[in-house]
Order: C-alpha cells, then sequence, then structure tokens
C-alpha cells in the first residue's frame, strides 16, 4: 500500500516537474532562471526519495528518482560549464 501511494506520488510529481525539465534543457546554452541550489535540492531529496523506494519496494518511484538526480546533474554541469564560459570571455 505504502509502494502504491509513493508511485501515485512520483507520477504527480513528474507532471509537476515536467514544465522546469523543457525549460532546463530548451534554455541550456544560456541557463536563465535556472537555480543552481534548486538543482542541489532536488538531487538531496530524490536520493532520500531513492532510499525510501527502495525499503518500501516501490520501483516506479526509485528509477523516477534516479532519473530526477541525472537529470539535475547535468543541470549543474551545465551552470557551472556556462558560468565559467561567461568568467573566461570577461578575463580576455
Amino acid at each position: 500500500m505504502i509502494s502504491l501511494l509513493m508511485d501515485i506520488a512520483t507520477a504527480f510529481g513528474i507532471f509537476a516537474s515536467i514544465p522546469a525539465l523543457y525549460r532546463l534543457v530548451k534554455n541550456r546554452k544560456t541557463l536563465k532562471d535556472i537555480s543552481l541550489s534548486a538543482s542541489c535540492f532536488y538531487i538531496c531529496s530524490s536520493s532520500v526519495n531513492i532510499m525510501v523506494s527502495f525499503l518500501v519496494g516501490a520501483w516506479f518511484s526509485l528509477i523516477i528518482n534516479i532519473w530526477y538526480i541525472l537529470t539535475h546533474i547535468c543541470a549543474i554541469y551545465w551552470i557551472n560549464h556556462i558560468r565559467r564560459n561567461i568568467h573566461e570571455k570577461k578575463s580576455i
């Protein structure tokens, strides 16, 4: 029963995060309005959800939260890469 509730909550989370993920991919060259701290919080919360999903056997939630972590790791990479390029251009 708990795993079913977690899977339902994860499905709602997917629908809620689609606009943010779309904006992340669409704006990955400039990353306007993308927060580095928000991505870090998503990674932390998804890590806790992965542990709980594993313990209760909510496999759908486990897979989706691993996917969230990977997308936000990419976001952090893109943010750092773009910030590094901006600083290099300013120093030239």
